[in-house]
């Protein structure tokens, strides 16, 4: 960790207020990020995310009720669709989370916002929605209407998740928009 010592010859010797200032910033976030990486999910609250999980997954429309149809080559009524991620900064204290809209077909952006946040919750694999959907469904309200997307591809899983219910699928359920989960990789079922 940075010393005291470091944030001044950082700052230089004759600047001793812009030292404490830029020790204060690092010690902050160090202290944030060793909350967030030492702290462990009770199991009362791993079960209330399980259960939670179990009830959205129950809520899952597995039948198309879109109002666009594929055809040959295209998709006959799909005007906007709407691509969502997380990315975290090294320090695992903060992340941004992105919504763009594109038109369709000729996938031109129009809408796109992007918001930093502090990261509350800690990263419990199976439970990752936790983490990163309340933020993505902020940005996704603030969508103007005429430009809702009409589906929501999501970096992570759907249905392909030991309980049902990935990040796409929390996120479709918690907006009630149609969503395709896009991972990296497909958990175990």
């Amino acid at each position: 960790g940075r010393t005291f010592r470091d944030s001044v010859a950082a700052a230089g010797e004759d600047n001793v207020a812009l030292a404490g200032l830029l020790f204060a910033i690092h010690l902050s976030a160090y202290v944030s990020r060793i909350m967030a990486v030492g702290r462990q999910v009770t199991a009362q609250q791993r079960k209330q995310w399980e259960a939670e999980q179990r009830k959205l997954a129950s809520m899952r429309i597995e039948i198309d009720q879109v109002d666009w149809s594929p055809q040959p080559k295209q998709f006959q009524g799909l005007h906007h669709v709407a691509g969502v991620d997380v990315s975290f900064f090294a320090d695992q204290t903060y992340a941004i989370a992105t919504v763009v809209v594109m038109s369709y077909p000729g996938l031109d952006p129009v809408f796109d916002r992007s918001a930093a946040f502090r990261l509350v919750t800690p990263y419990v694999p199976g439970f990752l929605a936790f983490r990163e959907v309340p933020a993505l469904v902020q940005l996704l309200q603030q969508v103007p209407s005429h430009l809702t997307p009409q589906v929501v591809f999501v970096d992570g899983n759907g249905a392909f998740h030991p309980r049902r219910c990935g990040s796409a699928t929390h996120l479709g359920i918690s907006t009630g928009l149609p969503t395709i989960g896009v991972a990296k990789e497909v958990q175990q079922v």
